[in-house]
């Protein structure tokens, strides 16, 4: 076994808003498993080994680059399994992508690229085999962040979303019409209100001006299982 990496001091990054505001609403609330879906060098598993610190991390990363960075980062901490994969809908496979450097636009390509952009084939797998062949049977905080591939990434999880094997799920998505680069919101609340997962917030706001007119980019809202156990009632706040 590597010795565990001593967690990073508190003023080193910024708090995770999310699991800032999950501890404010429940302290008693226990993170254990996080999936890091699209962790690109390891900026989020940062925030999220701080915030939870016996949590066990599943990051992913597909491409080879960002994937080196991530790993080196974290190769000595127990608490942090890296995995050189991109997630999607089916259980084996392969995939074109963007493979700029470490920038955190690559993403998988719909179509032949254009001339000159740097590609990658990568190698997928979808949540649910990943799950099954690494005996996880409970997810407490999915984070997919796939450039616009978020909703297949999901898909992968379908299995377990029904039996509300996750507890909480954030996606990027678009909040206007305009942003065709991002899966619209609106198709995320109808996969995952019907399965019982409600709206718990809105983070990382991204605000634009389009044609001279302000609008909301992209988001990225958290969804959370209707069947956890009954949390306390928030106290009254006083007048």
């Amino acid at each position: 076994m590597h010795p565990t990496t001593p967690l990073q001091s508190a003023a080193a990054l910024p708090r995770d808003p999310f699991l800032t505001d999950l501890r404010r609403a429940n302290a008693a609330f226990q993170v254990r498993c996080i999936f890091d879906v699209g962790a690109n060098i390891g900026q989020s598993t940062d925030r999220f080994r701080r915030a939870c610190p016996e949590a066990i991390i599943h990051a992913f990363e597909p491409i080879g680059q960002s994937y080196a960075a991530l790993y080196s980062r974290f190769a000595t901490d127990n608490f942090v399994r890296c995995e050189n994969l991109a997630l999607g809908a089916k259980a084996a496979g392969t995939g074109l992508m963007r493979a700029s450097g470490t920038s955190t636009d690559n993403h998988l390509l719909n179509e032949a690229p254009r001339p000159g952009l740097p590609v990658e084939m990568v190698q997928m797998t979808s949540g649910e085999a990943y799950c099954e062949r690494h005996g996880i049977e409970q997810i407490d905080f999915l984070k997919i962040d796939a450039e616009g591939h978020d909703m297949e990434v999901l898909r992968g999880f379908l299995k377990l979303l029904r039996q509300h094997r996750i507890a909480f799920v954030q996606v990027e998505a678009s909040m206007n019409p305009g942003n065709q680069r991002h899966v619209p919101f609106s198709q995320f609340t109808q996969l995952l209100e019907p399965m019982g997962y409600y709206l718990f917030g809105l983070y990382d706001q991204v605000r634009e001006i389009r044609k001279g007119q302000p609008a909301l980019r992209r988001s990225n809202p958290v969804f959370v299982s209707q069947r956890l156990t009954p949390w306390p009632k928030p106290e009254p706040r006083r007048r």
